[in-house]
């Protein structure tokens, strides 16, 4: 989960990067979609399992999955601050509705670009070592 989480924050890069709009609804959903499969492989190794993360208490809702996975220990491993967290909020119900993916008439308030590139960027890198190497270190132990 979490490689595919890098993935898509790998894919939010190349389009901001790419962009010629001040706003583009693809890099949010993009880097939503990274910090959701990030957060998800953080709560994953803590011991929740792939249906209770896929369920009504988590699903997509990003602020959900951001207060449990804070309260599970997530600051030890990511050093997110206030401006991150806020944006995340900001964005987690416009992520939700899916207006990130569809249009739909009508003003919205969207988070800025740079605080949710860095939450994504800070959850990918930091929670690398977390999510993956103790997995390849167990795969060494048994060979």
């Amino acid at each position: 989960m979490w490689r595919y989480g890098r993935d898509f924050y790998t894919a939010a890069c190349i389009v901001k990067k790419t962009s010629t709009t001040h706003v583009s609804m693809p890099f949010f959903f993009l880097a939503y979609q990274s910090i959701e499969l990030s957060l998800k492989a953080f709560l994953l190794k803590k011991g929740k399992t792939v249906n209770e993360l896929k369920g009504r208490n988590y699903g997509h809702r990003i602020d959900k999955i951001l207060e449990v996975a804070i309260a599970q220990g997530l600051t030890t491993y990511v050093t997110l601050q206030k401006e991150h967290i806020d944006h995340l909020k900001i964005g987690s119900p416009i992520y939700l509705d899916r207006r990130f993916q569809y249009i739909e008439t009508g003003s919205m308030t969207v988070p800025d670009i740079e605080p949710i590139d860095n939450a994504a960027r800070l959850l990918t890198e930091s929670l690398e070592t977390f999510c993956c190497f103790p997995r390849v270190q167990q795969i060494e132990q048994t060979l």
